[in-house]
């Protein structure tokens, strides 16, 4: 069949064309827009050394090569600590979330906490230095996880620098929030497209089907 002849059986079957590709590009936008709005939470916190006297970042006892690949380790089991399904338990050990700074309670339901938990991430920026991003329907979440999940990763690290005499800690830096854009553009560049390609082949099969 020539170009022409696939734009006469378009044309014969237009409303089915139409509807086809109507409700494969309206759909997923509406989906889209129906969605509750979303935040990303993000901070940077970073590893810390004192001496005795308590002066920060001192490497007195330590050789400087050794220390930068010792806090990338430790970056590296702060990483790790965001799948840790212990430290995870102790920030989520209830459904409510309060701390110091906002001691007003506030509710969390169990699928916001399973979508807050599949989308906590952690990246390693250099040695001792980590990005992590807090992902919520509620910027009061967000804060508070963040403030719950500071202690626990501290308690952590403290306990390794502990464990060998060392004087290593971890300093947090305020969590950033913004919120989230919907992906519109991505979303309904791929629907029209796709929902062409779906509506051609469709009426096509129906041209086909009636031709036999």
């Amino acid at each position: 069949m020539e170009i022409k002849e696939y734009l006469q059986v378009i044309k014969k079957y237009r409303k089915i064309f139409l509807a086809t590709w109507g409700v494969i590009f309206f759909l997923p936008l509406f989906t889209i827009f129906v969605q509750s709005i979303s935040y990303e939470g993000e901070k940077t916190v970073f590893v810390t050394r004192r001496n005795e006297s308590g002066d920060m970042n001192v490497s007195e006892k330590y050789d400087y090569f050794y220390q930068l690949e010792s806090d990338k380790k430790l970056a590296g089991i702060i990483v790790k600590s965001l799948d840790d399904k212990a430290l995870l338990n102790k920030i989520f050990k209830d459904n409510e979330l309060n701390d110091n700074e906002n001691p007003k309670k506030i509710a969390i339901s169990k699928e916001e906490k399973k979508w807050i938990i599949s989308r906590l991430e952690g990246e390693i920026l250099e040695s001792g230095y980590i990005k992590i991003k807090i992902n919520s329907h509620s910027q009061d979440l967000i804060k508070q996880v963040s403030n719950r999940l500071n202690k626990q990763l501290a308690d952590k690290i403290s306990k390794i620098g502990a464990d060998k005499n060392r004087l290593i800690g971890l300093e947090c830096e305020p969590v950033v929030i913004t919120q989230k854009g919907k992906p519109y553009l991505p979303i309904g560049l791929g629907v029209f497209f796709g929902g062409l390609l779906v509506a051609v082949l469709l009426v096509l099969g129906v041209h086909y089907w009636e031709e036999e």
